[in-house]
This record gives structure tokens, C-alpha cells and sequence, in this order.
């Protein structure tokens, strides 16, 4: 098996986390309506935040996916 970068790297020593920050769909939906309902803090939605309300199952199985094989011994 061939070893990735990320065992180069950590025996040069450096330490590098990875950090996935998820929210649940119920949660993104209400930010958004709450975003929606408030003149002050519409601006933070796009035509992209609205679309992606529709996709977000698809997004999530992405999302496992690329865990699936970026999880690994040398990079848990």
C-alpha cells in the first residue's frame, strides 16, 4: 500500500485535524426561515443557500461518502 502525504507529513512533525462541522437539515431550515423572516439577516441568504434546501439529502450522502474514504488509520 502506498502511504498518503499525510503519513510524510506527520513524521516530519506536523499535526494536522481535520474538522467537519454539520448542522441537521431541521436545524439549516430553520436558519434560514429565521434569516427569511429578518430584514437584518436576509442578506446572508443566495439563490445558492435557497436551492440547496432542495438537495440536501444528496449533499449528505456526499457527505458520507467522502468520509468513507477520507476516514482512514493514517488520517482518522
Amino acid at each position: 500500500m502506498k502511504k498518503s502525504g499525510w503519513s510524510t507529513k506527520r513524521s516530519h512533525g506536523i499535526l494536522l485535524r481535520k474538522y467537519w462541522f454539520s448542522v441537521s437539515d431541521a436545524v439549516q431550515e430553520e436558519r434560514f426561515r429565521r434569516r427569511l423572516q429578518d430584514p437584518t439577516r436576509r442578506w446572508k441568504l443566495s439563490p445558492v443557500d435557497l436551492e440547496s434546501i432542495t438537495r440536501w439529502e444528496t449533499y449528505s450522502r456526499a457527505k458520507d461518502e467522502m468520509f468513507v474514504h477520507t476516514d482512514i488509520s493514517e488520517a482518522p
